[in-house]
């Protein structure tokens, strides 16, 4: 896949004769990076960004980073909308992004790298438009998802000392890709490439030309 389409996570392309889109995926990779990957590619479809991407022209850096940004943000509200985050965890009393990790890794069974991206970016959205904000999108679905939630989330950490808990569990793994990232050994702007990846030493040119997580 590298070699035809300089992935190694996923490409959606467009085949004219059959006037067909194909999403292709590495299938090797582990089922919480499939996620991610096909959320991503659906993103630069419902962006429209594919004639850019396809026409044969290059883009410069800055076309690149933001129709990349934009998929990574379709994938994040598809996988894990911040609204749901901090209805959960607000019930809690935390908005905190490690909070949000924690529900990534164990509600949406994301990668760690995902997790940590949907977790600061949906921090950042907290911080910037505040709970009421986020408030207002989560009350019109909380009927239609407070039943799944209850089951999958509450039952499972009744108390907040069970929470606590949960939280403290993930909190190396979150410490550790937060280490990553702001040390720049993951490169944010396509979405970091596996955690293992990088302790394993793959050099620079191949995390260059990951843009799935």
């Amino acid at each position: 896949m590298k070699r035809h389409f300089h992935s190694l996570e996923g490409k959606i392309i467009y085949l004219p004769e059959e006037n067909l889109y194909v999403l292709l995926y590495n299938q090797a990779q582990r089922i919480e990076r499939k996620k991610w990957t096909l959320a991503h590619e659906l993103g630069h479809y419902f962006c429209g960004h594919l004639n850019q991407l396809h026409s044969g022209q290059v883009m410069d850096e800055y076309t690149n980073q933001r129709i990349e940004a934009e998929a990574n943000r379709f994938a994040r509200y598809l996988l894990a909308p911040p609204w749901l985050l901090a209805g959960v965890t607000g019930a809690y009393g935390y908005t905190d992004a490690m909070s949000f990790y924690a529900l990534c890794r164990f509600l949406f069974r994301l990668s760690q790298e995902a997790s940590y991206y949907i977790a600061v970016s949906s921090h950042n959205t907290f911080y910037h438009y505040g709970i009421k904000n986020l408030a207002s999108d989560w009350n019109p679905l909380q009927k239609k998802y407070q039943p799944i939630i209850d089951d999958i989330i509450f039952k499972q950490l009744p108390t907040q000392s069970d929470f606590n808990s949960f939280v403290d569990a993930y909190r190396y793994e979150y410490n550790l890709i937060s280490w990553l990232c702001t040390s720049q050994r993951i490169g944010l702007i396509h979405g970091p490439v596996s955690a293992a990846q990088i302790l394993a030493g793959c050099n620079t040119s191949d995390v260059a030309q990951h843009k799935g997580i």
